[in-house]
């Protein structure tokens, strides 16, 4: 499987919530970039039983909205860029979040071996934050 067909089969296998289809794409010893935002999900995961659990931390504390693939392509011979639209809410005020990004997948012997996102960061941090202060004030009444 060409590499920018591998990238297509693991959004279609997330779009229709095949989770461990879309992890048989993954290599074990992958290595997942995520934002820097404090959440359960944040930060970099290492190894295929940590990116299911960050997915799990993700589908715990928000719901996706949309996510709308606009463009993917090879960068290079071993990397595909995806360019995307992403708009979700958190579970705990209803607050929504919604950016572009751009994911760079590394890709070898037909599977993906590393992935790091980017996206309005700082956005999400303040979203976040706003979420984070929510809970604070719920338990303190």
């Amino acid at each position: 499987m060409k590499n920018v067909e591998l990238v297509k089969q693991y959004r279609e296998y997330f779009k229709q919530k095949e989770i461990p289809a879309a992890l048989g794409l993954v290599a074990d010893d992958a290595i997942w970039n995520t934002d820097n935002a404090g959440g359960s999900w944040s930060g970099v995961h290492k190894g295929k039983e940590a990116i299911l659990q960050h997915l799990k931390n993700i589908g715990k504390e928000c719901q996706l909205i949309a996510w709308h693939t606009h463009s993917i392509f090879p960068y290079n011979n071993i990397q595909v860029i995806e360019v995307a639209y992403l708009k979700f809410k958190f579970l705990a005020t209803g607050e929504v979040y919604e950016s572009d990004v751009v994911c760079f997948f590394d890709i070898e012997d037909e599977k993906i071996t590393r992935y790091k996102v980017y996206e309005d960061e700082q956005k999400l941090v303040a979203c976040y934050q706003r979420v984070l202060d929510a809970q604070k004030h719920n338990l303190s009444n």
